[in-house]
Order: C-alpha cells, then sequence, then structure tokens
C-alpha cells in the first residue's frame, strides 16, 4: 500500500488524476474517486469525457457522506440515529432552550435568527479539531475574569449541552465519519481499491482521520492538491494548503504510515500568452511586468451588478456566435452582493441556455415562509410581521389580490395582535374584509388550539403539519409546480418538488430529537426554522448545451474555452468569517488547547486569492474581468485594487470589450432599452439616431414579439415630461363646478398637476393608522373650539387663574375621548403616550390664547365660523372669465373682535400644530390664500367691520432650549414661541388692543425705539391690507380660471424654504425630479415685507 500526495498548481492536477485512474481501470482494478458532495456530477463527466467512456464500470464517483454509507452498509451502523445538517441545528436549538435563563453572556441573543449557524460552524470546527467542552470549559475557568471567560464559558455550556441531546441516540456528522473510520476495515469496501481524492481547497480534519484510517486498507490512496512550494513566486498563496499537508503527515505517523510527496511539473496547459502570464505574475513577489500583448484578456465595469451582467450577455451572445460551445462558457461572480440573481435575470433575459449550481435556501421557499411565519404567528400573538409575512408567502388560503386588500386594511386601520383575532369593524369595508380574515385566520386558530392541546411531540408536528393539509398547500405547490414547468422554470419546478420532502424529513427528525416530549408552541416555530436554515434546495442537473454560471470557487471545471469573472470589487479577498470568536480568541484557545479550530481570517483570505487565480487562469482562449461602481442598494464600490494594478502596471493597453461595444450582439430587451435612449437624444437634438439603430428599430417594429413595446418606446418619445391640459367641460365635471374651498386653491397653486391627481384622478393613498398631524390637528382643533365654549359660562373669562383654563380644557377634551380612542392616538401604549400630549398641548393652548385676550382688549367672537355653508357667513363669489361663478367655502377655527371708537376690528386665527408664517411671497402669489380670504370674507359680512389681521397659532406643548433654568426666562422663551404669526394692521391704537400689556403676550414688537416700523414687521397700513385682500381675491379668481379651464401642468412652486414635491405622493405619477439640476420648477420670486408694502401702495401718479 502506499500514499502519494500529490500537488500541482491550478489546472494542472484533473488530467494526470484521470489518466491514472484510468490506466488502473484499464488493467481490471477498481477505482474509487473521492470528490466533495457538489462536485460528484461535474466529476463523473469530467472523467467520462477524459477517457471516452461509455460507463463507469470499474470506476466509482461518490462523496465523503456516500462513502460513509456504502461502509455502514457493509460493516453495520452504530444504531445512533443520523442527522443531517439540519437535524444538528435542530438538536442545538433545543440545547439553546434548556439552558434558557442559565446562558449571562449569550442569553439575550440566544433565540435570534442567525445565532444557531454561527454556534453550529464553531461547534462544529471544534469536534474536527478534537476540542472537547469539557476542555473549553477548563479554558474558559482558567482565563481572568471579563467577556471572555463569560463568552466560552457559555460556549462550553451549550456545546456539553448539545452533547447531552445527542448522547447515545444521535449522530452528526463529525460522530459519523469518525464512526466510519473506525469501522472501514470491517466493510472490507475499500479492500483493492485504488483511492483518488480530488477536488477538495484543504483537507477537513475528518476527513484527514478518514483517509488515515483508509490507507493500510486500500491497494492505492492518492490525494491530489492544488498547492506549490514556499519558494514560488507566489508560494504565499498556498499556505493554508501545506499546513494541511502537514498537520496530515503528522496524523499518517502517528499511525505508523507515510505518504510520499510528488509535485507535478509547472507547465500550464496551452493558454492565451496573457493568461499564461496571469499564472505567473498574479498575487506574485516581485511580479514581472507583461511585455506582451493582452490579446484575450478584458477588463470593464459597470454602473451596477445588473450593468456588469448585461455586458457580459451581448458578449456571451458574441462568442456563442463565433461557434464557441455554450459548455465552455463560465461566468463565475462572488457568492453575496446580488450577482446570483443580476446573472440569472440577465442569462434568461437574454434567451442564453445556461446552468448555475446556485441553491436556493430552503427557508426562503414560499412553502416555507408561510409555515414558519404561521407557526411565529401563533406564538407571538398574532404580530404584523409574521402575519404579513404568512400572507404574501403564496400559500395562504387566499388569492392574491385578496391577500393585497386584507394587508392595506391592516395598514389603514391598525391591525395587529389580537385584533387579528376580533371581527374587523373599522371602515365602509369592514363587512367584505371580515369575510376574508375569517377565511385567513380559521386554519390558524384551528393550528393554535391543537398545538396547544398536544401532549407529546408526534401531536405537535400533527397539528403543524395539519394546518399545511387544511390550506391545500400541497397542492398549491403542485399548481404552481406545473406554471412553472409550462413556462420552462425547470429549476424552480425541481426545487418546488424538493421542498415539501425537506419539510416532512425535518418533521420526522424533529419528532425522534424530542424523544416523544411535547414541543412548547414557543419553541417549534424555533427549532422547525433553525432546521430549514440549513437546508438547499438543488438545481437540476445541467443539460448539454448549456453556459455554466455559478459563485466564484464552486467549479470544478478545468478546461474552458471563456471565462467571465463578474464582482472584482473592494472586499472579495478579504471574506468576513462572522464567527462567534474573533481570531485573536480563536487564535489564544488553539494555543491553550492546543487544537485545531480551522482556518484562520487570514487562511480564509489566501484562499479567496487563490479561487481568484484560478478563474483566471481557467480559459483557454477569452478572460473576460469587470467590476461594479455601485452595489444594487446603491452604495458606492471601489474596484479590487488587483485590477489597477493589471490595467496600470502589469497589464497596461487591456481592453474593454473583444470587438467595438456598439458591434456586440444585443437581446431583444437590450435593443429596446438601448433604443429608448437614442432615441430621447435624437429628439433631444444631442445626437443624430445612427442608420444601424434606424435598421434595427426596423426589426423591431416589424416582430410580432417586439413592435408592441418598440411602439410604446415611440409614443413615448413625444412626451416632453408635462401633463396635458383637459378639456374646460371635462374640469368641471370632474372638479364640480358650483363650489371650492380655499385650501383646494392653494394646492393649485402650489401644482395643477398635483390639483388634478388629487381631485380628478381620485386615487386612493393609503395612510398608515398611526398618530399622524392631520389625526392631531383634527383633535386640535375640535378641543380648542369645545374650550371656547365653554369659556362663555365664565363671566371673569379671560381673566381667569391657569388651574381653572386646564379644568376647562380637560372639560373640552372629555366628549371627544371616545371618538379620539377608538383611532391612532388610542391604540397602543406608544399612541396613548402621544394622546397624552395632544392632551397637554391643550392644555398649554388654552392658557396660551387666555393669556394673550387678557394681555389685550380683542375678545374671542367665533369659533368654527363656516361661510358658504347653509347657517353660516355668505360665500366669496369668484366672478369667472366666462361669465361663470363659483364659491368659495370654508371654516374659520376663531375671529376675534374689538370695538374700538372709530368701528368693529376683527383678526382671524387658524390653529396649526406646527409652526408656520404668513409670507409675503407666498402669499402674493396665490400659495398661502387661506387667512387672507377669510379675513375678507369676515370683514365683508359684519356690517362696519375692518380688517385687523390674519394670524397663526401655534398649538403645542415644546421643550425650548435655555442657557438657564430660571422660570421667567424659560416663560419668556415660551411667549416667543406662541406669539401669533401673521399680517397685522400697523395702526398704533389697534397693535394696542391686540397687545397692550409690557410684555409681549400676543406678537412680537412692530415698532422701533424711534416709533418707526420694523422692515421685518408683517403689518401693513389700512389701504396696503385693503389692497391686499382686494389682491387675494383676485388672484383667487384667476387661480379658478386656471384650474376650470383645464390645466393640469407640471409646475411645482418652489422657494427658499420649501417645495410642492416635499411630502407629495404622487411623485411616482408624475415622473418630475426635484434632484436633477434641469428640473423645471416654478420658482417664486422673492419678497419681503418692505417689497409687499410698496406692491400694495399706489403708484405716485395715483395719489395725485
Amino acid at each position: 500500500m502506499s500514499v502519494t500526495i500529490l500537488t500541482a498548481r491550478a489546472h494542472r492536477l484533473f488530467a494526470p488524476v484521470v489518466d491514472a485512474l484510468g490506466r488502473c481501470a484499464k488493467r481490471g482494478e477498481d477505482v474509487l474517486l473521492l470528490v466533495p458532495e457538489q462536485f460528484t456530477l461535474a466529476a463523473e463527466r469530467g472523467v467520462m469525457e477524459r477517457l471516452s467512456l461509455t460507463g463507469m464500470f470499474l470506476i466509482d464517483v461518490m462523496s465523503p457522506s456516500r462513502l460513509a454509507e456504502h461502509v455502514l452498509d457493509a460493516a453495520g451502523r452504530d444504531g445512533r440515529e443520523p442527522l443531517d445538517a439540519a437535524g444538528r441545528r435542530m438538536a442545538l436549538s433545543q440545547a439553546l432552550e434548556r439552558l434558557e435563563d442559565k446562558l449571562p453572556y449569550y442569553g439575550s441573543i440566544a433565540q435570534r435568527r442567525g445565532f444557531v449557524e454561527k454556534l453550529d460552524a464553531l461547534i462544529t470546527d471544534m469536534k474536527r479539531g478534537g476540542l472537547d467542552p469539557e476542555a473549553l470549559k477548563d479554558y474558559a475557568e482558567s482565563l481572568p475574569a471579563g467577556a471572555a471567560r463569560d463568552k466560552l464559558t457559555d460556549l462550553a455550556a451549550v456545546y456539553a449541552q448539545y452533547r447531552e441531546v445527542l448522547r447515545g441516540r444521535f449522530s452528526d456528522s463529525e460522530d459519523q465519519l469518525a464512526y466510519v473510520a473506525g469501522r472501514l476495515a470491517d466493510s472490507g469496501f475499500l479492500r483493492g481499491k485504488h483511492l483518488f481524492v480530488y477536488g477538495f481547497d484543504t483537507l477537513p480534519e475528518q476527513l484527514m482521520r478518514l483517509m488515515c484510517a483508509a490507507a493500510p486498507l486500500c491497494e492505492s490512496l492518492t490525494i491530489a492538491l492544488i498547492c506549490d512550494a514556499e519558494t514560488a513566486p507566489d508560494g504565499e498563496l498556498y499556505t493554508p494548503v501545506r499546513q494541511g499537508i502537514a498537520r496530515f503527515q503528522k496524523l499518517l505517523s502517528q499511525s505508523g504510515e507515510s505518504a510520499q510527496m510528488r509535485a507535478l511539473p509547472p507547465q500550464l496547459p496551452q493558454r492565451p500568452e496573457a493568461v499564461a502570464y496571469l499564472d505567473r505574475a498574479l498575487f506574485a513577489h516581485p511580479a514581472p511586468v507583461f511585455t506582451g500583448r493582452p490579446e484575450g484578456v478584458y477588463l470593464s465595469d459597470g454602473l451596477s451588478p445588473y450593468e456588469e451582467a448585461a455586458l457580459m450577455t451581448r458578449e456571451v451572445r458574441w462568442l456563442l456566435a463565433q461557434g464557441v460551445d455554450p459548455e465552455r462558457v463560465a461566468v463565475l461572480y462572488p457568492d453575496d452582493g446580488g450577482y446570483a440573481f443580476a446573472v440569472t435575470a440577465a442569462l434568461e433575459d437574454s434567451g442564453i441556455p445556461f446552468y448555475t449550481d446556485q441553491q436556493l435556501p430552503a427557508a426562503s421557499h414560499g412553502l416555507a415562509q408561510f409555515w414558519l411565519a404561521s407557526l411565529r404567528a401563533m406564538a407571538g400573538g398574532w404580530r404584523n410581521r409574521d402575519m404579513l409575512c404568512l400572507l404574501k408567502s403564496g400559500y395562504a388560503p387566499l388569492t392574491f389580490e385578496e391577500a393585497c386588500e386584507l394587508e392595506n386594511y391592516a395598514y389603514c386601520y391598525g391591525v395587529d395582535r389580537a385584533r387579528w383575532t376580533r371581527p374587523f369593524t373599522r371602515g365602509p369595508e369592514a363587512a367584505r374584509l371580515e369575510a376574508l380574515r375569517q377565511r385567513l385566520m380559521a386554519p390558524l386558530l384551528r393550528a393554535r388550539a391543537a398545538l396547544v392541546a398536544a401532549r407529546d411531540a408526534t401531536a405537535s408536528l400533527t397539528a403543524a403539519f395539519g394546518l399545511l393539509e387544511e390550506v391545500g398547500a400541497y397542492d398549491a405547490l403542485k399548481r404552481e409546480e406545473e406554471r412553472l414547468l409550462e413556462n420552462g422554470f425547470l429549476t424552480r419546478a425541481g426545487q418546488n418538488s424538493q421542498v415539501w420532502q425537506a419539510m416532512l424529513g425535518l418533521m420526522d427528525q424533529l419528532v425522534k430529537l424530542s424523544d416523544g416530549a411535547r414541543i412548547p408552541l414557543k419553541h417549534i416555530a424555533t427549532r422547525l426554522e433553525c432546521g430549514l436554515s440549513a437546508l438547499s434546495l438543488k438545481s437540476l442537473p445541467p443539460a448539454a448545451g448549456m453556459v455554466h454560471a455559478g459563485a466564484l470557487g464552486h467549479l470544478l471545471a478545468e478546461e474552458a474555452d471563456a471565462v467571465f469573472l463578474l464582482g472584482l470589487n473592494d472586499g472579495l479577498l478579504s471574506p468576513a468569517t462572522d464567527s462567534l470568536l474573533t481570531p485573536e480568541e480563536r487564535a489564544l484557545a488553539e494555543q491553550a488547547t492546543k487544537t485545531y479550530l480551522g482556518l484562520t481570517d487570514e487562511s480564509r483570505a489566501l484562499m479567496a486569492r487563490l479561487d481568484v487565480k484560478r478563474a483566471m487562469t481557467l480559459p483557454a482562449r477569452w478572460l473576460f474581468l469587470s467590476c461594479a461602481k455601485t452595489a444594487p442598494d446603491g452604495a458606492a464600490l471601489r474596484p479590487l485594487s488587483l485590477l489597477g494594478q493589471l490595467r496600470d502596471r502589469l497589464m497596461p493597453g487591456l481592453a474593454r470589450t473583444p470587438i467595438p461595444e456598439e458591434d456586440l450582439p444585443l437581446s431583444s430587451a437590450q435593443a429596446l432599452g438601448t433604443l429608448g435612449v437614442l432615441l430621447r437624444a435624437h429628439a433631444d437634438g444631442a445626437a443624430p439616431l445612427p442608420p444601424r439603430w434606424r435598421e434595427r428599430m426596423e426589426k423591431l417594429l416589424s416582430s410580432p414579439d417586439t413592435a408592441p413595446a418598440a411602439m410604446r418606446l415611440l409614443r413615448a418619445l413625444g412626451f416632453d415630461g408635462q401633463a396635458q391640459p383637459i378639456a374646460p367641460g371635462m374640469a368641471r365635471a370632474l372638479f364640480g363646478d358650483e363650489t371650492l374651498s380655499v385650501s383646494r386653491l392653494e394646492q393649485f397653486a402650489d401644482c395643477p398637476f398635483k390639483h388634478f391627481v388629487t381631485y380628478g384622478l381620485r386615487p386612493q393613498v393609503l395612510r398608515e393608522w398611526k398618530v399622524d398631524p392631520i389625526e392631531t390637528g383634527t383633535f386640535y382643533h375640535a378641543a380648542l373650539n369645545g374650550f371656547a365654549r365653554l369659556t362663555r359660562r365664565e363671566a371673569s373669562y379671560p381673566n381667569l387663574p391657569d388651574e381653572a383654563i386646564s379644568r376647562l380644557a380637560d372639560e373640552a377634551v372629555e366628549p371627544l375621548l371616545d371618538e379620539v380612542l377608538a383611532g391612532p392616538m388610542g391604540d397602543g401604549d406608544r399612541s396613548l403616550a402621544r394622546f397624552e400630549a395632544a392632551r397637554s398641548a391643550i392644555r398649554r393652548a388654552a392658557v396660551t390664547i387666555t393669556r394673550q385676550l387678557a394681555a389685550g382688549r380683542f375678545t374671542l367672537y367665533r369659533t368654527e365660523a363656516a361661510f358658504g355653508y347653509e347657517g353660516g357667513m355668505p360665500p366669496i363669489v369668484l366672478l369667472l372669465s366666462d361669465g361663470r361663478q363659483v364659491a368659495l367655502r370654508g371654516r374659520i377655527d376663531r375671529i376675534d373682535r374689538y370695538d374700538a371708537p372709530d368701528g368693529v376690528y376683527l383678526r382671524v386665527i387658524d390653529y396649526k400644530s406646527a409652526r408656520q408664517s404668513l409670507e409675503a411671497a407666498r402669499a402674493w402669489w396665490g400659495l398661502q390664500l387661506q387667512l387672507l380670504l377669510y379675513l375678507d370674507v369676515c370683514a365683508g359680512a359684519i356690517p362696519g367691520a375692518k380688517p385687523a389681521g390674519a394670524f397663526y397659532f401655534y398649538v403645542a406643548d415644546p421643550l425650548v432650549e435655555s442657557a438657564s433654568d430660571a422660570a421667567d426666562i424659560v416663560e419668556g422663551k415660551l411667549r416667543e414661541v406662541f406669539q401669533l404669526r401673521g399680517i397685522a394692521l400697523s395702526d398704533v391704537e389697534i397693535l394696542s388692543a391686540m397687545d397692550g400689556g409690557d410684555t409681549p403676550w400676543v406678537l412680537p414688537p412692530m415698532y422701533l425705539k424711534s416709533g418707526e416700523l420694523k422692515k421685518t414687521a408683517r403689518a401693513l397700513t389700512m389701504p396696503q391690507l385693503t389692497a391686499l385682500l382686494s389682491h387675494a381675491r383676485e388672484v383667487a379668481v384667476a387661480l379658478a380660471d386656471r384650474l376650470f379651464g383645464g390645466e393640469t401642468a407640471i409646475s411645482p412652486a418652489r422657494d427658499p424654504d420649501r417645495c410642492a414635491c416635499d411630502r407629495c405622493d404622487f411623485r411616482a405619477v408624475c415622473r418630475f425630479d426635484p434632484a436633477s439640476p434641469d428640473a423645471p420648477f416654478r420658482d417664486l420670486p422673492e419678497m419681503d415685507m418692505e417689497e409687499l408694502r410698496e406692491a400694495l401702495s399706489p403708484a405716485p401718479e395715483e395719489k395725485q
């Protein structure tokens, strides 16, 4: 018997190994080729092609797990139930449950998603390295008190408890390999066989032990590893491999065996000169400069992974047009960063046949999502995140449209937790949605009752599985599988058939692990989720004539004509382990316990570099390298520094594509996308449409498959970013032609298109069930109106103490409680806290209003004063240019009155839950008409009345910033916050009547000490104020004329402080981009108070 460790650089091993096993088979000797699990099929095909075999009669290709099965079949099993990766994680979950309150370091996160996966990886490394829980505990106790000691003590406790769950009844994969190693001799399976081991980056520790046991039994043992000497220019890359070989040789010597090292010649199979150079120079120290022509190597970048993938598909189509066999094209990409989706989507869109070895996590399948979310919902009190997950899984007992309706209802009416179990009563659609709720909840409630009533594990899982049966999950799964097959999605169809069997196997293992004990409702979802997290749904075997697409490092092939390597961005060569132990903690534990706990971060980084080098030196003809500038989420990305070295120093002159990019073939979808860009440029006068694109456009228009999309492109070409006006008759039909609110005119002035969508198209905007400014504002208005009514019974009002005012405010709130608490303000502790804050704001507002009235001679005259409504003041009648009339109507929050010697003066006040001022420019251009028209209608409705001002009153209970805690200073700050903001009549008598005390309660100071009006003062003379009110009417007429004339322009107003697009619900409708430097805003000319006064004053010739 001989043991040979065969080493060579990348792409030099497979042919010698296959040739050697072929010679053995030719002599009639049995051969076994041992490869990693995911490579068995590829290795078998490679052997048959290399040896031109029609069958594998004397050659077996298998994985370590398959070898173990053969040994156990021949030698007998140990009586323990084998656990796969899913069973192992469920056992760990069970161990954590037993230690629920006994983990001081990990207790708070032990039940979080992802923790068991990290724990599984670490305990697996410990078992492979021979570190048992007792040794780990001893090491932990040797450490000084602190976080490191607590962490390792917890890990030792979980490890020990995990072993206790398994003790005598179960074996995990590490136990199974150890047992198999001990039973190899008894099985006789390897007797007389030549054993070849190939495809492993390094030998895992348990596989080393298995090979040590196999060495004296088989005819020969050859282990082939990609490696080179430490003295090689890039020798550092192979350090982890050499270290593994050293550990294996040590184990062999302990068992009385030895291995012969044999290094194959370094000559690379035929490759282009540039690729051969990469084999010599990549990661070499020092790296020689390439002196030839870099033919066959191309370097490009894309804005995103999707753009990278799109260019890749065009180059693949070009290769296939050159006659390249699709099976000799490989597309490789990082294991994360969204590349799997980007690449597969691009290949599907381009119609390129491809195979991917990417496996779908079983937990992400819709059926698994439904099952887990349902169990979490039952255990967690019907939390919305679980309910919405099961609703949108595709397996709830509802149609897709019904699930969307139910989701929207829950969003708009605050359905969460226990509300899912109670009848729906909110909203006009409650009765219809209640029927959907019952259909959804009935099977869930029955399953929950069965789970609670279960008395053993079988009953628990029967109840969980019963939910799937009741909702018809299997039938739905098969129907979806048929649809996928009909539409050519073979891989996804195959995964559908796998997920059902995976879930059945999971339940079988969980019943055995539970040893008959009932599984508590709060644990069943966690255990099943941990199990599913270890399972993957495999892809179908590749058919002939397919491009291979897969993650970097997952390709066994030793030959390819063309290789695409995408995603060469910073971070690719520094893979994160995400381990529970830091590199420092791992190293110290290895040193103290004299064990090996797996690859270090440094070794993983070297292996990542080796993967990149293997991929870059694989192609026999073409190598395509690319990176992305941004991630799928928009985050900026940097290219791998290696690309900069290649382009600037090692291989200057790299081309982007093998032929000019514009000559690369396009799929129909890509052609339509590019045509749209070119047509837009042509229409804008930036560039004429190239002749070749005229030909392509004609082909797209003549093809039945692409003609509809091409026609839509041509129609869209005429879109200039503006909405077309509608006919006046249609405008009146849509908007009504008799009455308008002032706020609608303001919205039209802000953006005509926004008004058109709101009141013309009238889409239903979903509003989340929460305390928002609208909800708060409605409450404020109702409460302050009630407060005003109550003050009328107080003869001494406003001369009341603050305590009495607060009691009146609370009394005003009392009638509103039932209605308010039935809405978002009464929904949950956090919302109730918002209600209490709103109640405090009403108290503060009531006290402030009272003090402001007491500070002057204005009295509270009317609240909620309506105009244009029955029983209220007359409307404002606007005479339009076509002779028609439109009535404006509204409700004024408050009107105050002052009976002066020369007549009655009125001021109007509007309550706002956000601080607001009446701005000169916005008032002039019609965006703040409300207060002015309110004041105008009041002055006209009350005989002899004169306008005194129009103001906003801020309703809140704010915190103020002050350098001092002195009560008088804080009080002064609050007075400033609550002063009225608006426009006042600049009449000393009237201003004194508004705020006559020494302390300014009502208005900010208007006059300088010299007696002159401040330039910034928001005050106007009576002629100016009258002119402003007249101007407001004129603007209202002009806006109404435009509105009923059918104007729908996408023309958002903007001033330095705000724009109409802020918080607009319809930006997805108009496609207006506020961030664009060329966005055609309607910028309001700036205007300060001095300019407003000047605009309102008559010209000198008019005065004469």
